[in-house]
């Protein structure tokens, strides 16, 4: 794992430059480039776009179901310039939003199989940006530090990539979103952006490697088991 230091203004061009780096480095491969919502998405703004072309795929890394357009993660992506310009190049696109009127479960479900396919058909890299949360979640995986069990049936003890799920009492408690093995081993290189001072405590967490807490209390400590990590923050951190 890399890890950069810098002020706000800066990682964020840092963050995007990142991503282009990747892109760049598969020009002969498909990509599948699935964004983060939040303020991770906002390095999108520096991602060189003419390298999104037909061999890019886009998607968010998680989503949040049955909530109006403006807080969808993927209805914020595709109202970017970003995104026109990517599928006015031949970039493809897989969209999680609920399809006619499908629940959860079918839902999450058919993003899966859409991404398998996406895997088989192409033999693609998978390239993603993540945020980390003040509580330590990342990826829309949320912390169960209640019910160890049932976090682990979801994202830990699967051979799933997607799940869909719901938290009651979250902000957005209904979510669609990656797994832990997913992140583990299908992710090729994922650029992580962490900004604000309410970020410094949690994020101190996750790279110390002698931090016991399980990842049912504290899922962002999963960047420490992914490939090609680079970590970019605004907080003085070691790791």
């Amino acid at each position: 794992m890399e890890i950069i230091t810098d002020k706000t203004e800066t990682l964020v061009v840092q963050a995007g430059e990142a991503i282009s780096r990747v892109l760049e480095q598969y020009t002969d491969r498909p990509v599948l480039l699935l964004f983060s919502g939040g303020s991770a998405l906002s390095i999108i703004e520096h991602v060189d776009v003419e390298q999104v072309t037909k061999r890019v795929t886009l998607g968010v890394l998680d989503e949040r179901f049955g909530v109006p357009e403006d807080q969808s993660n993927f209805s914020q992506l595709e109202a970017t310039d970003f995104y026109r310009r990517a599928i006015e190049q031949g970039a493809g696109a897989i969209d999680p939003r609920s399809i006619d009127g499908e629940g959860l479960e079918e839902t999450a479900a058919w993003v899966e199989t859409t991404m398998r396919a996406w895997f088989e058909n192409t033999g693609g890299v998978t390239v993603i940006t993540q945020g980390v949360g003040k509580d330590g979640h990342t990826a829309g995986i949320l912390p169960f530090p209640d019910d160890q069990e049932q976090f682990n049936k979801l994202f830990v003890d699967t051979n799933r990539w997607v799940v869909g799920y719901e938290k009651p009492g979250a902000e957005f408690p209904k979510r669609i979103t990656v797994t832990m093995p997913f992140l583990q081993s299908v992710v090729t290189s994922s650029v992580v952006y962490a900004v604000g001072e309410k970020k410094k405590n949690v994020l101190e967490q996750i790279l110390d490697k002698t931090n016991n807490a399980l990842l049912a209390q504290m899922p962002g400590q999963v960047i420490r088991e992914m490939n090609d990590v680079l970590l970019l923050s605004d907080q003085h951190i070691s790791g």
